[in-house]
């Protein structure tokens, strides 16, 4: 058992040195400077691994090699961007890592609406708000349709901060929320968000869902073969934003997508000691007070419960739509622990974490 802490590359406002003096002995990150769907070199991810062996840390896991969006929606490139991603798998595997991460969250990766928010004892935490959020959505982007998904007093309360805001808030505002890590630009551009938004027009959850099967299919076996475990991160937040389909959210969603057993469902084929999960109970923990150590059980005791991260909670969520879970930066990871994340009903265990869910969540289509 090991405790590790995120970190975002060498432009990440919190260093190595930091993170080594919280007692932490290892970190994950990843590349988060190589554009989505290139192979990365051989060389920087060896320059990174001894980067962090000289702050005195071990790289152990690896968060993320990102998913390119044209293998979620099964589009022109799909193919090119397997081929790199299981180049860039084998790569990891040479340099000794034996940890990658992933998802198959539909264009953005995660959603924060404030990269730098300061708790009240002073630490920095990731933040996700949703009236800041329903302001970019309904102001910055101009979703059309995204008006029935935000209550009303949402909707006044979203309208209120824009306008404080000013011009230049707006502007720095809406480039933080596209930029999605701390110390990273992803420029992205609000009509290139558009434009990925608008080719999952007609693809559904269940088609997502086939999409990660296929994807899974092709790279599980080069996982195995490099020595390396693929862990799948749940939907963060774990609820739809922008109108798109999300198929790891629940515990039900991984029962489907993630099977245990070979006949669970159609990529089923891809199961083997190489694939796996990752356990982030404050994400799973925003939908409903639910416990997680039976999810990571229904897991470990198969073999795929590989990482899970731990949170300290500010305050245990309420459901349906008060206030949701929140956690301080960064956050320290079990790699192969026991599934030990702290209960729906005692979110005071854990130590630091990377993320904080403020205010009440939107509606959730089909969850009374």
């Amino acid at each position: 058992m090991e405790e590790a802490m995120r970190w975002f590359g060498p432009a990440d406002t919190v260093t190595l040195e930091e993170i080594r003096q919280t007692g932490a002995t290892a970190v994950f990150t990843a590349l988060h400077e190589v554009p989505y769907g290139q192979v990365w070199p051989m060389e920087t991810i060896l320059q990174r691994r001894a980067q962090i062996e000289a702050a005195g840390l071990r790289w152990t896991a690896v968060e993320s090699v990102p998913v390119h969006e044209s293998i979620k929606t099964r589009t022109d490139g799909c193919a090119e961007a397997i081929a790199a991603y299981q180049e860039t798998l084998r790569r990891l595997g040479a340099a000794g890592l034996q940890t990658v991460i992933y998802n198959f969250m539909p264009v953005l990766d995660w959603v924060r609406t404030d990269l730098h928010h300061r708790l009240p004892d002073g630490a920095e935490a990731l933040l996700y708000d949703p009236v800041k959020f329903a302001a970019f959505d309904l102001f910055a982007l101009g979703r059309p349709g995204a008006d029935a998904d935000f209550p009303e007093s949402v909707r006044e309360a979203a309208a209120r901060y824009w306008a404080d805001l000013g011009t230049a808030g707006q502007q720095a505002f809406t480039r933080q929320t596209l930029d999605l890590f701390p110390g990273v630009k992803l420029n992205v551009s609000l009509d290139g968000l558009r434009a990925m938004l608008a080719r999952y027009g007609n693809i559904s959850a269940g088609q997502l869902r086939e999409h990660l099967g296929h994807f899974l299919q092709a790279i599980a076996p080069v996982a195995q073969a490099s020595g390396i475990r693929l862990a799948i991160h749940p939907d963060d937040p774990p609820f739809p934003v922008l109108g798109l389909p999300r198929i790891v959210s629940t515990e039900s969603d991984l029962r489907i997508s993630i099977p245990r057993r070979p006949t669970d469902s159609a990529i089923a084929p891809v199961r083997s000691e190489r694939g796996a999960t990752t356990t982030c109970p404050a994400s799973s923990a925003v939908l409903a007070p639910v416990s997680m150590p039976p999810i990571s059980g229904m897991y470990s005791a198969s073999r795929t419960g590989s990482f899970t991260k731990r949170r300290t909670s500010g305050a245990a969520p309420t459901w349906p739509r008060s206030s949701t879970p929140c956690c301080r930066n960064s956050s320290p990871v079990r790699l192969r622990a026991e599934p030990t994340p702290p209960s729906h009903s005692d979110p005071t265990t854990g130590t630091a974490s990377s993320t904080i869910f403020a205010g009440p969540t939107p509606p959730v289509p089909g969850i009374p």
